[in-house]
């Protein structure tokens, strides 16, 4: 009965998602610790702008070159991005709640197919696919 209410949840929620409402998706506890302070260790880091963290907190992107150092650093500094820019596509599902994983998981592999013209670019081209095609977005606390 529980499978089925969660199927049933998640299929409300992907069609809501399609009238450009995106569900928010909090990923868990002890993970969204780990990455705020790697946020926070990459602000000062990168010299990137701190308002940048709210930026990441809102479901948005900014063009701008530190963000895209910004964002590298974070991903780098938690395990989720390979040396060349591209996302560790397992590690990054698993970030997601179980019963989520099978609506991000083709998101994740296709958005990965970008390129950019360096690795900052190739991550934030990842990031911005992901904003822009996922039914759902990250919630951190």
């Amino acid at each position: 009965m529980l499978k089925v209410f969660i199927v049933t949840f998640f299929a409300f929620q992907l069609s809501a998602s399609s009238n450009g409402q995106r569900v928010a998706v909090p990923f868990p506890k002890d993970k969204t610790i780990i990455i705020v302070e790697a946020m926070k260790s990459c602000i000062a880091k990168t010299g990137a702008n701190p308002n940048f963290i709210d930026v990441i907190r809102s479901g948005k992107v900014s063009e701008d070159e530190k963000f895209k150092e910004f964002y590298y650093c974070t991903c780098n500094d938690t395990g989720f991005v390979n040396p060349d820019g591209h996302i560790k596509v397992k590690e990054c599902i698993e970030l997601f709640p179980k019963e989520t994983q099978p609506l991000v998981e083709p998101v994740i592999k296709n958005c990965d197919k970008e390129e950019g013209v360096n690795k900052y670019d190739t991550l934030f081209k990842f990031l911005k696919c992901f904003q822009e095609t996922s039914p759902v977005r990250v919630a951190l606390a």
